[in-house]
């Protein structure tokens, strides 16, 4: 419970009787709020209350007191003040001031039990927009529980700026540690109830949302809309609760210009709370402004250093190698974008693959996340695969190391041409795929250029539409066609595919190779093989040797 004793006893008694000598009902609960109890608070600051009424027929009300002690009460009737915790009824302009520190004088139950509604909302609301904005990566996204804190203030701070004073005043100073703990405890209660539910991953400080629960992700416009909403019913409640005398209204806006003017030094967490956020291995940059000088500093190279871009892989490739360099020392990395006009191509690719029941991952983010969890997940049963270095969050960009070697489809070319070529980095690379394979991975796109040979060990450097579950008679399929198109040369057709087929038999499934013989794989790929090739290829895939 986030209700801190922080008013003396006398101060309590005080309240109380002010509330009581209001004579408005019956009285389910009165709580403490702002500066006196986040401790910033001035000799002649007001007492900010919440009274809470049964049966209270104006809904809401503000209410000023100006006798021994200043206080400003917000009154509002019990069944609103419960609605507007479990879906927004008054726009969250009462149970929001619950996010922060607070101390309950009578009514303890009533005032945790409403944080505690409002907070598990707010923190499947906020991971939900996560996954919204950034689709599978998000399950990737490792969320510290002042997220969640950070990212409502932020978003009231939006709506209504005066409320930036406090907020600013709650969370930095002397008292910062006391007031975030404070508001920090109810999330901690949530997130452990969403990991007994199975939706998150939660280990006591920081959220992991759950790939395997199903009740994640609202539309975007829903979001937007629902926002949109909240902030028109708190302005309209605002206008409703505040009606009182010109002398009150006149001093209350006087107070807030003050206070608004005095808020200079804004706390990073509370303009950019996506700052908090990281991944499991890997540096996440949110702020993505001047992402390049950023990644100049997180390589470890002078400011100055000088930057030159160059293509590799296929002219289409959404990779380039940036090199860094500043005197002796030099730095190499490829930066991947998945940007939106490539799921075009994938869109594309979805519907040149449909014959063979082969359906691609299209939207950015999910392919970033296939590729990033592949790496991390690969590396750990020493696969070989580039270093992730860091990802650009809303650039859509992941930055991973530069392998030097050899392209399988370099050696590819060279059987086709009937050069003098080693036929070992082909049994090589159907060997990695095999054990890809028995891990669960369908690897997607196993084309002979997503992988490099590099001092004898075989890469994978393309795995945007690797996945467990994936269909790995797809990735015999893709490499056996791929590698024997545009060619009329059977022999070295056959050297490839049985050197290929050679490595991956050693430990993978006899099943799955004759499988992918069937017709339907051969279907998307037969517009650029001849007949008589296709038919090679059908043949070595069932094994007629």
């Amino acid at each position: 419970m986030t209700s801190a004793r922080v008013l003396s006893q006398p101060e309590r008694q005080s309240l109380l009787k002010i509330c009581e000598n209001l004579d408005l009902g019956k009285i389910v609960g009165i709580c403490a709020y702002g500066s006196r109890v986040g401790g910033y608070f001035k000799k002649d600051s007001d007492y900010d209350l919440i009274l809470v009424i049964d049966g209270f027929k104006q809904i809401i009300r503000y209410k000023y007191l100006e006798a021994d002690l200043h206080v400003s009460i917000l009154i509002v009737d019990f069944k609103a003040f419960t609605e507007d915790a479990f879906k927004s009824a008054l726009g969250e302009f009462v149970v929001g001031r619950l996010l922060n520190i607070y101390e309950s004088i009578i009514g303890d139950g009533i005032f945790h039990d409403a944080e505690s509604v409002y907070k598990g909302r707010v923190m499947e609301e906020a991971i939900n927009q996560l996954l919204i904005s950034y689709g599978d990566f998000g399950f990737d996204l490792r969320i510290p529980l002042e997220f969640f804190l950070y990212e409502k203030l932020r978003k009231r701070a939006a709506v209504y700026p005066p409320a930036l004073y406090s907020y600013v005043k709650t969370y930095s100073g002397p008292l910062m540690g006391r007031n975030l703990s404070s508001s920090l405890a109810v999330f901690s209660e949530k997130a452990k109830e969403a990991a007994m539910a199975k939706k998150v991953v939660f280990d006591g400080r920081v959220i992991i949302p759950s790939r395997s629960h199903d009740g994640w992700q609202v539309s975007r416009l829903h979001s937007v809309v629902k926002d949109a909403q909240r902030g028109l019913t708190q302005y309209a409640v605002h206008g409703l609760a505040g009606r009182v005398s010109p002398k009150v209204i006149g001093k209350e806006i006087l107070s807030k210009i003050g206070r608004h003017r005095m808020v200079t030094d804004v706390p990073k967490l509370l303009t950019k709370p996506k700052s908090l956020i990281s991944l499991e291995d890997t540096i996440l940059v949110t702020d993505n402004e001047d992402w390049l000088r950023q990644l100049v500093d997180i390589l470890d190279m002078k400011s100055g250093a000088e930057v030159k871009v160059l293509s590799i892989g296929e002219p289409y490739s959404s990779s380039k190698l940036y090199r860094f360099i500043s005197g002796s020392k030099v730095k190499e990395v490829v930066i991947k974008k998945f940007g939106d006009p490539w799921s075009l191509k994938w869109t594309l690719l979805s519907i040149w693959a449909s014959p063979a029941q082969r359906k691609m991952k299209v939207m950015p983010f999910d392919r970033l996340s296939n590729e990033y969890r592949a790496m991390i997940d690969l590396q750990k049963v020493r696969i070989k695969v580039p270093q992730p270095i860091c990802v650009i969050l809303d650039e859509k960009i992941l930055v991973k190391n530069f392998i030097k070697g050899e392209s399988i489809g370099n050696v590819v070319s060279s059987v086709i041409q009937n050069k003098d070529a080693d036929l070992q980095p082909l049994r090589e690379y159907g060997k990695v795929i095999a054990k890809v394979h028995a891990l669960g991975f369908g690897i997607g796109d196993t084309k002979p250029s997503n992988a490099i040979v590099s001092e004898g060990e075989v890469y994978l450097t393309d795995l945007e539409q690797t996945m467990i579950g994936g269909d790995l008679i797809w990735d015999i399929a893709e490499f056996s066609y791929y590698s024997s198109k545009l060619t009329m040369n059977a022999d070295g057709v056959k050297k490839i595919i049985r050197s290929f087929l050679d490595g991956y038999l050693e430990s993978g499934s006899l099943n799955v190779v004759t499988a992918a013989a069937n017709s339907k794989y051969l279907k998307p790929f037969r517009p650029f093989i001849a007949p008589r090739i296709a038919s090679l290829v059908r043949k070595e895939l069932q094994l007629n040797r």
